[in-house]
């Protein structure tokens, strides 16, 4: 990457973590030079202390000077506590850097556990050795160097950086990469997660349905469309904008609705031209007293097979209905698929009827399918999954996703969804890639597990140090280079994390994907639609095509590497759509 891609790569990645409304002192390029700098002093740093403690083992100047041990001793130990926080400030640096970048709270931490119990016990052996020596040669010198020594060993330098150094690393390393860590809990979860549980409508689709058909039970379509979507009007819903939109490109007139009100996850009511109107899923109008059996036209029950089917009563009877579709992702595929490599069992969560879902389940390798759930259905499907001892990670985009993505053990939030989505996740996603799901595990599982090396290092150093210490085989000198290579060790082995590749040969195929809404300002219709989709499907380097008649432009998603966004406008300009 040049000095000037990279510059503005970093100003892209800076922009999009601010729309979220998190400040990040460094992303992309950046984060790459301040994370450099900072641990080329700490090796450098580490190098020289190392080569310092080796040096006052093997010559001992002040014993040259005929120093008394026990001075030796008070000389050491300030040496120690100077080379200790001389390598010791650039790691604080980093360490307030992840701070200020929310990425460490490290709440209920595997480290913060062992450390509550550590100091007083390392405190309790010295003065056991102390006392010890102190009855076995008569000697307080002698005893107050090997209690010395001992805490020196026992010094929990290594261990005490541990869990911030893994963390910064870590939420460093994802923050360049296009995936946020809101706090340092989070990288355990992440690492225990057994379940990923996705949201289907703008999570595992665009989110962008279209509407492909209305259906009369007797009267005229037009009043049909023009009597939901004036009932639609006031609702947030992605269905109802659809089909807004798509009333309003057929130039169909509302009417005024009144007495709006709209029930979460199953649909609205209102008053249109008098009459009361109820629209939303089958069950909504059953449950409002509408009776649907038999009622249908045979239609309908076509279009259900693979199409959201939005019904329509007026005055309790059914008057007609609207069937959207909306399209998956490119990549979908291949993230469940590197998922259930990892062990980890996926599940969707919908409001849409089993027969759409399990469609989409298919087509994309989802394990379980949950369906017809309301926003609450949805919190006590992970409730019940969590009963069964599993961990579960929700990823989720909109407003009916927040109470899931906070019932759940790691909330994952994509950067297009809402607001509410994002503030209630543990984890945001900069962009809407799903395979960053897959890279959030990924990190998460390494950051806890070498979080658990490094604790395997510090512990069994200190460990075999104070054990010599007590027997009397190592003075402390020898405690301090010790001491030293273990901090040294520690930092080594953290560094490895920015080695960590966060993906799969597949999913990268996801992330070479482009994604582009084209105008089309002449597509007037369905047939319309269908003729663009025919004529850029077989386009090498195509993925997925998807026209919008109302929208009047067509998201098409392709391999820049293969096919270019100018060739696919000038397809279309020939098409005379342009």
């Amino acid at each position: 990457m040049t000095p000037t891609a990279a510059k503005s790569a970093s100003r892209k990645s800076r922009k999009r973590f601010e729309d979220l409304g998190y400040t990040v002192v460094a992303t992309e390029a950046q984060q790459y030079k301040t994370d450099e700098a900072i641990f080329a002093t700490i090796r450098r740093r580490g190098f020289l202390a190392v080569g310092l403690s080796v040096a006052d083992l093997l010559f001992d100047p002040l014993n040259l000077f005929g120093v008394p041990p026990f001075y030796r001793a008070v000389v050491s130990g300030i040496v120690a506590a100077v080379v200790l926080l001389w390598i010791g400030y650039p790691i604080l640096r980093k360490t307030l850097m992840a701070v200020s970048q929310r990425v460490i709270n490290a709440n209920q931490l595997l480290m913060d556990k062992l450390m509550n119990y550590y100091g007083p016990v390392v405190y309790a052996v010295a003065a056991v050795a102390f006392v010890g020596w102190l009855f076995y040669t008569g000697s307080v010198t002698q005893a107050i160097l090997i209690g010395l020594t001992t805490i020196i060993m026992g010094y929990p330098c290594a261990l005490g950086i541990t869990t911030p150094m893994v963390l910064a690393i870590g939420g460093g390393h994802g923050i360049a990469r296009g995936l946020l860590v809101r706090a340092g809990e989070f990288f355990q979860e992440l690492a225990e997660v057994d379940t990923v549980v996705f949201d289907k409508t703008g999570t595992l689709t665009y989110g962008r349905p279209t509407v492909s058909e209305v259906v009369s039970f007797g009267a005229d379509e037009r009043e049909v469309l023009a009597v939901v979507a004036a009932a639609e009007t006031g609702s947030e819903h992605p269905l109802a904008g659809a089909i807004v939109r798509y009333a309003e490109f057929q130039d169909v007139s509302l009417p005024e609705a009144a007495n709006f009100k709209a029930v979460p996850g199953k649909g609205v009511t209102a008053n249109v031209n008098g009459r009361r109107v109820v629209v939303g899923r089958r069950s909504f109008l059953e449950a409002e007293g509408v009776r649907l059996n038999g009622n249908r036209p045979a239609r309908v029950e076509e279009l259900e097979a693979g199409h959201t089917i939005v019904y329509a009563a007026v005055d309790g009877k059914p008057f007609g209905a609207v069937a959207l579709q909306d399209m998956p992702r490119p990549g979908t595929h291949a993230v469940m698929k590197r998922l259930n490599e990892l062990g980890i069992r996926t599940a969707m969560l919908t409001g849409d009827n089993r027969s759409v879902a399990e469609s989409v389940a298919k087509d994309i390798g989802i394990d379980e399918v949950y369906a017809e759930l309301l926003p609450e259905d949805k919190v006590s499907v992970i409730e019940r999954m969590q009963a069964e001892n599993r961990k579960v990670a929700m990823v989720g985009d909109g407003i009916n996703d927040a109470p899931a993505l906070v019932q759940s053990d790691v909330g994952i939030a994509l950067g297009a969804g809402t607001d509410v989505a994002m503030e209630s996740a543990g984890v945001v996603l900069v962009s809407d890639k799903l395979d960053k799901v897959v890279s959030s595990i990924l990190l998460g599982r390494a950051s806890h597990r070498k979080m658990k090396q490094n604790i395997a290092i510090a512990v069994i150093s200190n460990i075999v140090g104070m054990t010599l210490a007590i027997l009397g085989l190592i003075t402390a000198p020898i405690a301090i280079a010790v001491v030293t290579a273990s901090i040294f060790t520690v930092l080594l082995s953290t560094l490895l994390l920015m080695r960590l590749h966060l993906g799969s040969s597949e999913t990268e195929d996801a992330e070479n994907l482009t994604e582009t809404i084209i105008p089309a300002r002449k597509i007037h219709c369905e047939a319309c639609s269908r003729k663009i989709v025919k004529t850029l499907s077989p386009v090498p380097g195509v993925r997925k095509v998807l026209p919008d008649v109302a929208r009047k432009e067509v998201l098409v998603a392709f391999e820049p590497s293969r096919v270019s966004e100018e060739q696919l406008r000038g397809q279309l300009a020939q098409l005379g759509f342009r």
